[in-house]
């Protein structure tokens, strides 16, 4: 992604739509700021799944967070439900960054399956996240 360091939305949100060139019939995977990204892209773009690592739907008190753009206007959770399939949002245990609360809070308004991982913390300390690949088979069944 471009500008991966800031994750800013002018950036992203842009490159999702001009260079990704996402259809109705893709699951988009977004992991943390990525993942941000891609429901704000749902509030916009219809696609077939989405699948939320770690995500957050507050700019966390973090300076960064609140000049990324994601968080200067509220959250149309409907229009996320409404344009995407599938949502499934996966979490680690204890992750340092975000708050369970959040992610219990972001299931509850997309009303989406939510996995939360033993020892996943924010998945930046392992080599796979194998409830991705559950989370694609679910997707493969409910489409055929």
């Amino acid at each position: 992604m471009p500008d991966s360091i800031n994750a800013r939305a002018k950036y992203w949100l842009k490159f999702l739509e001009k260079t990704v060139c996402i259809t109705e019939d893709d699951v988009i995977i977004g992991w943390s700021s990525g993942a941000v990204a891609a429901m704000r892209y749902a509030e916009t773009h219809s696609y077939a799944g989405l699948i939320l690592i770690g995500p957050h739907y507050t700019d966390l008190g973090i300076q960064m967070e609140k000049d990324s753009g994601y968080f200067d206007t509220p959250w149309d959770w409907e229009a996320i439900k409404r344009n995407v399939k599938k949502i499934v949002l996966i979490h680690g245990d204890h992750d340092p960054y975000i708050p369970r609360e959040d992610f219990v809070y972001i299931a509850e308004q997309l009303g989406c399956e939510r996995i939360e991982v033993p020892g996943g913390k924010h998945f930046e300390e392992r080599l796979a996240i194998p409830e991705i690949v559950h989370s694609l088979a679910y997707f493969t069944d409910s489409f055929h």
